[in-house]
């Protein structure tokens, strides 16, 4: 599938790792590779929810995309974090913290609302 058929975007770059000594989540791994029967899916649905329930995510391997369509993807969503404007971020942001929102989740997020 040709690149040309796709609207061209800023490429994503990754910061690089850093050299600091974190202490990292420890995430469980969903592999799909058991998604090919039926009793492989109930496995990995209950992986899912456990994961959410415990962690709150959840990292998945043996997807089948390739690393240039990772990169698309990667592309593809940092859009809304680097090139809109920010009245247009402002316009899909909602504030939970003053209980405009019943979720935390709904709504554009600024960098550090977490503070």
């Amino acid at each position: 599938m040709p690149s040309s058929q796709y609207p061209k975007l800023p490429h994503w770059m990754a910061l690089p790792e850093t050299k600091e000594d974190l202490d990292y989540a420890q995430l469980p791994a969903v592999d799909l590779d058991e998604a090919t029967t039926a009793l492989g899916r109930a496995k990995l649905s209950k992986q899912v929810v456990d994961a959410l329930v415990q962690c709150g995510s959840f990292y998945v391997v043996n997807h089948g995309y390739s690393s240039t369509q990772m990169d698309r993807m990667h592309d593809i969503a940092n859009l809304p974090f680097e090139q809109l404007s920010m009245g247009q971020k402002q316009d899909y942001t909602t504030d939970s913290r003053r209980r405009e929102s019943k979720s935390l989740t709904d709504g554009y997020k600024f960098r550090q609302y977490y503070v």
